[in-house]
């Protein structure tokens, strides 16, 4: 079994590889050549714990996956996690991976193909919303996607604001990173938004035509109480993008909306028919992708990160006969 940190699964990583690899996990969920259970929560004083297994014809994968909301105040990561690959024929385990490393990349790939997929080519201009562990990735792969040279970042702690530029200024030296005042501000400046936090209520304002034409993703609200969207942003699309149908019973960003009849059920389409090419999205409408994860995506992850390695000669070895 191959041991892998979250260093080596970075430098394994070929970003464009890696997206596309992403691509393919949508179409094999919608040509249904995977089995992915429902995952597992368990609560305890705030915190969560996510069991997510998921299985193909040549690997299945489990990850182990643990959310503390408090952790990034007393200097941790609020979300810890491993990854285990298993061969499909034996069942044998051939990798243990940095889930944190591998649940960022992945989450940056699925954002960075929805932006993909909802926005004009020559979109050139991003907000994040929440400059957390994800908020990296996130604009790593979104300027990837798109040619954006513009990129406003807000957080209640502008210190995290701080930091994140400065890890990402040296990546993307042809952005200009700011700190946005407020999510008012940010909007004003942003073709596309990324909201990447734990928040229980809406963290971008309620005001309808501030999201004329723009393009949002979604990636924080993974539980019915969680919420970062406002009633605002609904009123002004016809249909929103999921990563999962699972989304509509998980994530208070559709649970609530759909409540108030906002939207309906009807109007959430899996992200998977878009990438199967069976539906198009107009990219000149304001556009809606929310995003609360699937194991799938953590299986394709390492089996490409696994592979890598081999090619590579990466890892720790352990003897697991």
């Amino acid at each position: 079994m191959l041991i892998l940190d979250k260093k080596q699964i970075i430098k394994l990583t070929v970003l464009k590889e890696f997206s596309e690899a992403m691509l393919d996990s949508f179409r094999m969920l919608e040509e249904k050549k995977t089995i992915v259970p429902e995952r597992m929560h368990v609560d305890l004083n705030g915190n969560t714990l996510l069991l997510m297994p998921a299985g193909m014809d040549d690997y299945f994968a489990t990850k182990l996956l643990t959310i503390n909301p408090k952790n990034p105040a007393n200097g941790h990561p609020a979300i810890y996690a491993v990854v285990i690959l298993n061969d499909g024929k034996t069942g044998k385990p051939v990798a243990l991976m940095d889930g944190g490393a591998i649940t960022a990349l992945r989450t940056g790939a699925v954002s960075g193909l929805g932006i993909r997929f909802t926005s004009p080519f020559e979109t050139h201009t991003a907000g994040l919303v929440g400059a957390g562990e994800q908020g990296f990735y996130q604009l790593i792969f979104a300027c990837m996607e798109r040619p954006i040279r513009k990129v406003a970042i807000f957080d209640k702690n502008p210190e995290k604001v701080d930091a994140l530029i400065a890890k990402l200024t040296p990546r993307l030296p042809c952005v200009h990173f700011r700190k946005a005042g407020s999510p008012e501000q940010l909007l004003d400046k942003s073709q596309i938004v990324i909201t990447a936090t734990t928040s229980e209520t809406p963290v971008l304002p309620d005001i309808p035509e501030l999201y004329e034409g723009k393009h949002v993703v979604a990636i924080g609200s993974f539980k019915p109480k969680m919420r970062e969207l406002p009633d605002a942003l609904f009123k002004k699309v016809e249909q929103v993008l999921v990563d999962t149908k699972t989304a509509v019973e998980e994530s208070g960003d559709l649970i609530i909306p759909i409540q108030k009849s906002l939207i309906f059920r009807d109007s959430v389409i899996p992200f998977s028919k878009i990438a199967s090419g069976k539906i198009q999205v107009s990219t000149s409408k304001t556009t809606v992708f929310k995003t609360v994860g699937m194991a799938l995506f953590d299986l394709v992850a390492a089996k490409y990160v696994y592979e890598k390695a081999l090619e590579k000669d990466a890892g720790i070895l352990l003897d697991f006969d």
